[in-house]
């Protein structure tokens, strides 16, 4: 991976970033999410995803997929890994056993992009390499994956001007957004959290997603943010 520290003086900044969720222990309740997560600002809207790329269900819920796959076969994904974080799926192909198994459920049980890959056949995949973890998938046979429906948050404004951004993330070459790794005490970031409501204060292991409607690539994305 590539990591980076940001600092410097640089124009304010509007991030989308997306997590697995603000309550690990269980789903995001109705009520909760009304006290925690902000609505996103109607200048923001123009970043969104398509409505059909989005998981139409509640936040941090988990559920369980179980298919075959031959050795060597590709299931049909790809995935966003950072070490140290859990995986997020980036990308449904339109063959292959993941694809196939969306065509036969309903929509709410579906492996949309965002969604994060909790554990593989029991092995908690935050605790793995990407290595040993695309091992086990290129081994084969009887795969069970849980995955957890993301949580996504807007930040409207960051102002950098006169200051650094105080926060380093990580990022692979062909990934598609960066990894939040540390928050400073000092910066843009450490100001927005002051002020921000717990559920959409920037953490650690947090995923950005785009930042001033720059997204897709990862060292894009980190380029913006420098």
């Amino acid at each position: 991976g590539v990591g980076g520290s940001f600092g410097g003086s640089s124009p304010s900044s509007a991030a989308r970033l997306g997590v697995q969720s603000r309550t690990p222990e269980s789903p995001l309740q109705p009520e909760s999410a009304e006290q925690d997560v902000a609505p996103p600002p109607e200048d923001m809207q123009e970043g969104a995803l398509p409505a059909d790329l989005l998981a139409p269900s509640t936040p941090g819920a988990e559920f369980t997929v179980n298919f075959h796959l031959e050795a060597g076969q590709n299931a049909g994904f790809v995935w966003d890994f950072a070490e140290g974080s859990t995986p997020r799926v980036c990308e449904v192909a339109s063959k292959g056993p993941i694809p196939d198994y969306n065509r036969k459920v309903s929509l709410e049980n579906r492996i949309w992009w965002g969604d994060f890959v909790v554990r593989v056949n029991g092995f908690f995949t935050a605790l793995g390499t990407q290595d040993e973890l695309e091992t086990l998938m290129c081994e084969g046979g009887n795969l069970e994956m849980v995955l957890r429906r993301p949580f996504e948050y807007r930040v409207p404004y960051l102002d950098k001007r006169g200051g650094p951004l105080g926060m380093n993330v990580s990022w692979r070459p062909r990934g598609t957004c960066v990894v939040v790794e540390e928050v400073c005490t000092t910066g843009a970031v450490s100001a927005y959290n002051e002020g921000a409501l717990p559920g959409v204060q920037i953490k650690v292991g947090d995923y950005v997603l785009s930042v001033n409607g720059v997204a897709g690539g990862a060292k894009e994305i980190a380029m913006v943010l420098r």
